[in-house]
């Protein structure tokens, strides 16, 4: 599996909530890693932490969602179309 296509939706385009969940969980074990290196202890994930990985991968998959419903709302429209006279 490419590193691309872990970062992308279905369609191709890349995905806000997971590349921010990334750099945010990546910046998190940085800071964890030199926490250990300095003070020889391993810190706690902080509840805020998750609470916006968590967010951000909801707010995506919410995004998702109400854009898929839009295109089929949109389907349905093009194949009934309403005669105005």
């Amino acid at each position: 599996m490419e590193i691309e296509k872990i970062f992308c939706e279905l369609d191709g385009k890349p995905s806000f909530g997971r590349i921010w969940g990334s750099v945010i969980l990546m910046i998190y074990f940085l800071f964890a890693g030199f926490i250990v290196y300095t003070k020889a202890d391993l810190p706690d994930i902080p509840p805020i932490l998750a609470g916006i990985v968590v967010g951000l991968y909801g707010l995506n998959k919410i995004a998702t969602a109400i854009i898929e419903r839009g295109k089929k709302e949109g389907e349905k429209n093009v194949e009934s179309p309403v005669e105005i006279s």
